[in-house]
């Protein structure tokens, strides 16, 4: 499996993908800086520290998900759009198995980004804060550190969600379809209700994210169970 990892992996434009994640996790950071050093009518964005980073999370969560959902269109659907996967599948290699090691390596670039994505965000509003008044309140390094359980459990529960697009995308053989699907799964996932007493989402009752990670897991295994005994289109 290893092996065949490293395969893939010489496949996927690491370099691309290494860029995209400094991009997006740079424009997290500014756009949160910004939005909370702007004073309106003498109250800030944030009321504290906690709130400010809940809402890093949430930026995290929306923005690597989509980022998960790109690339399962452009690493599994995106060889059955354009046929290449019967080239691959022609290997003297198990189909499950190929199919098994592209969703592993989805899955596992999903969880690392979103869970680095956080701790890097953590530590730059740490560091912003100290020069750029953005919560009245410090925010302090035990603070970061409380939130990791947290952030493992966000980008797992993230990752494993993001695989529902792949239902979408198996159907119609559409990189589009899979792309759109991800965008708003995690947007409805992530999105707050609720009014200003007391904001939720979905994402903030446990039983969802974790119930919607067993779901997207599933349909992952389902779409490469028998696909061995199956024609590849």
């Amino acid at each position: 499996m290893l092996k065949l990892m490293k395969l893939e992996f010489a496949k996927i434009k690491v370099s691309s993908i290494v860029r995209a994640f400094v991009i997006i996790a740079a424009s997290i950071l500014a756009f949160t800086i910004l939005t909370g050093s702007i004073i309106d009518e003498g109250e800030r964005m944030f009321d504290n520290a906690s709130q400010m980073l809940a809402f890093g999370e949430i930026l995290c969560r929306i923005s690597y998900g989509i980022f998960g959902g790109v690339m399962l269109g452009n690493v599994v659907i995106g060889e059955y759009k354009e046929g290449t996967i019967q080239n691959l599948f022609s290997y003297p290699i198990s189909r499950k198995r190929i199919m098994g090691c592209k969703l592993c390596i989805v899955f596992g670039f999903t969880f690392i980004t979103i869970l680095l994505s956080e701790i890097i965000f953590g530590i730059g509003m740490f560091l912003a804060n100290r020069w750029i008044t953005i919560v009245t309140e410090p925010i302090t390094l035990m603070q970061i550190m409380g939130r990791l359980p947290g952030a493992v459990f966000s980008a797992g529960a993230t990752a494993g969600l993001s695989m529902i697009p792949l239902y979408f995308g198996m159907r119609r053989k559409s990189v589009t379809a899979t792309i759109v699907a991800g965008v708003v799964i995690n947007c409805l996932v992530n999105s707050s209700f609720g009014g200003d007493q007391g904001q939720l989402s979905l994402f903030s009752i446990s039983l969802v994210p974790a119930g919607l990670c067993i779901l997207g897991l599933a349909i992952a295994y389902v779409s490469y169970r028998d696909i061995d005994k199956r024609d590849v289109i």
